[in-house]
C-alpha cells in the first residue's frame, strides 16, 4: 500500500466512525425530578453505596493477594479495609439518620422504612467489627491471624453488605428512587 492509499483508507474509516456515532440513540430521563426530601435520601444512600463498594473492593484485593504477597502488603490491605469499614460505618450512620428523619415513604404498608433502619443497625455493627478486627491485623505480631482469618472476616462483612441490599431495594421501590448500579450487583458469568 502506498502512503496515499493508506491515508485515504484512514480518512474513510474516520468518516464511517463519525457516521456511526451520529446514529446512536440517546434515551432521555423520563423520571420526574426528585423532591428535596428524596434528593437528600438519594444522596445519603449513594454515598453509602459508594463507600460499601470500596469495602468490597478492598476485601477482594486482600483475597487476591493472600497467597502470593508479603506480610507487609497484607498489612497494607488490612489498613485499607479498616479505613474503608470505618468510613462506611460513618456513611451508614449518616444515611440512617437521614432516613430516620424523613417521612418518606408517606404510605408504607410493608414497613420498608423500619426494615431498612433495622438493616442499618446490623450493617453498622458488622462494619464496626470489621474496623476493629482489621485494625488489629495491622500489627505485625498478628500477621498469621491476617493470613488465616482475614479473608473469612472480610467475607462476613461482605455478607452483611449483601443482607443490607434487600431492604434497601424494597425501600427504594417504596419511595420511588432509583440508584444504579444496585449494591451487590455482580457481573454476569461468562
Amino acid at each position: 500500500m502506498t502512503s496515499k492509499s493508506l491515508f485515504l483508507a484512514l480518512v474513510v474509516l474516520l468518516l464511517l466512525s463519525s457516521a456511526a456515532h451520529a446514529q446512536q440513540v440517546v434515551t432521555p430521563n423520563t423520571r420526574a425530578p426528585l423532591s428535596p426530601e428524596k434528593a437528600k435520601i438519594h444522596t445519603a444512600l449513594v454515598t453509602l453505596r459508594d463507600s460499601l463498594l470500596v469495602v468490597q473492593t478492598a476485601g477482594g484485593r486482600l483475597e487476591r493477594d493472600l497467597r502470593n504477597s508479603s506480610d507487609a502488603v497484607l498489612r497494607s490491605r488490612a489498613r485499607t479495609i479498616s479505613g474503608a469499614c470505618a468510613s462506611s460505618s460513618r456513611a451508614a450512620a449518616s444515611a440512617q439518620q437521614t432516613v430516620s428523619a424523613s417521612p418518606e415513604p408517606v404510605k408504607d404498608p410493608k414497613k420498608t422504612r423500619q426494615a431498612l433502619l433495622a438493616s442499618f443497625k446490623d450493617l453498622r455493627a458488622a462494619l464496626d467489627k470489621c474496623t476493629t478486627d482489621f485494625t488489629s491485623y495491622i500489627d505485625p505480631a498478628h500477621a498469621e491471624d491476617l493470613r488465616g482469618y482475614g479473608v473469612s472476616r472480610s467475607s462476613k462483612t461482605e455478607d452483611a453488605i449483601q443482607r443490607y441490599g434487600t431492604p434497601l431495594q424494597q425501600y427504594l421501590g417504596a419511595v420511588d428512587i432509583v440508584i444504579d448500579p444496585e449494591l451487590g450487583v455482580r457481573p454476569s458469568a461468562p
